[in-house]
């Protein structure tokens, strides 16, 4: 299916019962991986079809608004190109990847599963997409230790609280992640790493609707987690 600007047409309004999105044109056809389940893979074609039950016909809305695949859910809506053009683009299937090669921060809200996460204040978990966390690497409680993105374990190094717009460690240590460098380095690619609170804005961070966390010393720059690769481990 193509991706358009909106019309208000009934071409552009879908029911989503059952996982299935139908049509309000009256056909009572649904979203469809054409060729049916063998083509949930990269570049699988979205076209609409009678139901016929089938999951590569159903879809979930997980919390941060891929379209998933019930056949595979690895397996999400994506705008082939990444990128917009105002008009008419295509929507096919493609594996939902993260960027992970190092957590910094950016002001670039492209590929923005790789910015978003959501902080949970009873567990102190700041989960990204794909259940991973934000870590403080290797249990370090020294100045310095850097903020990691990799599974999560439960201990106290991957829990946070989040208090007058701090991110201080349960670890004890009352360190809290630091724009490591000072306000200056709040830009492409500033560290992220602990430290001691100073009552800076470089240290002090808003987590808006959208689940972007945003630098108070200037909220266009964003957690992100770079590189384009998931690597399933332990990541910057």
């Amino acid at each position: 299916r193509p991706l358009r600007p909106a019309n208000g047409g009934t071409n552009q309004q879908w029911d989503h019962v059952n996982g299935e999105f139908k049509t309000r044109m009256g056909t009572g056809f649904v979203i469809d991986t054409w060729g049916g389940p063998g083509s949930v893979k990269d570049g699988g074609e979205l076209k609409m079809g009678p139901s016929n039950g089938g999951n590569h016909q159903k879809w979930d809305v997980d919390q941060y608004g891929f379209i998933r695949s019930r056949h595979n859910n690895t397996f999400v809506f994506d705008v082939v190109g990444g990128k917009s053009h105002g008009g008419m683009d295509d929507v096919k299937l493609y594996a939902a990847k993260a960027n992970n090669d190092h957590l910094a921060l950016a002001n670039k809200l492209g590929n923005c599963y790789n910015q978003r996460f959501r902080y949970d204040a009873k567990t102190g978990v700041i989960k990204g997409w794909d259940g991973r966390v934000l870590d403080v690497f290797g249990a370090s409680k020294d100045i310095g230790a850097k903020v990691a993105y990799g599974p999560a374990n439960g201990n106290s190094n991957q829990q946070w609280d989040y208090v007058n717009g701090e991110f201080k460690t349960r670890m004890g240590t009352g360190f809290v992640i630091d724009t490591w460098g000072g306000p200056g380095s709040v830009k492409d690619g500033g560290e992220l790493k602990m430290g001691p609170s100073n009552g800076g804005n470089h240290q002090k961070w808003d987590i808006d609707q959208y689940g972007f966390i945003r630098s108070r010393h200037n909220n266009k720059f964003v957690f992100d987690i770079v590189g384009g690769k998931s690597h399933g481990g332990m990541d910057d």
